[in-house]
């Protein structure tokens, strides 16, 4: 699903681009993932119904990724990163799941968002597992 953003936007509240960076690199060895050649962008969500603090995009054939990121964070940006990158590790059975869903029902019914509802339920625990914290709300 595609999201209107404004890419590459350059303030940024909260932390760096370059401690994000380092986060980045530090959560990918812990998550093996050094494989992946993965990129941050800071951008602006200009969604309307709700508001979001992350995103990712990736090529699982060339193993390559951007992981979008609020310019105006509202949340712990670990937790964010942490989360759009367990999106990546589990993006080969999630990408074959929603496909094989797709085959009999349409974006947006009930068994499609009860999947999507499940995974980000699934990918909020693998992250507070990770980072050893309580499960985000």
């Amino acid at each position: 699903m595609k999201h209107e953003i404004k890419k590459d936007v350059e303030k940024k509240s909260g932390l760096s681009k370059v401690e994000l960076q380092k986060l980045l690199a530090t959560w990918q060895k812990k998550l093996f993932l050094t494989d992946w050649d993965l990129k941050i962008q800071i951008v602006d969500f200009l969604r309307k119904d709700f508001r979001q603090s992350g995103n990712f995009d990736v090529n699982l054939e060339k193993k390559t990724g951007v992981i979008q990121l609020s310019c105006n964070p509202f949340r712990d940006e670990e937790y964010i990163l942490v989360h759009e990158m367990m999106h990546v590790v589990v993006w080969d059975l999630d990408s074959y799941a929603e496909k094989a869903i797709m085959e009999n029902h349409k974006e947006g019914d009930k068994v499609h968002s009860w999947y999507l509802e499940h995974l980000e339920r699934m990918v909020h625990r693998l992250t507070a597992i990770a980072l050893g914290r309580e499960e985000k709300k």
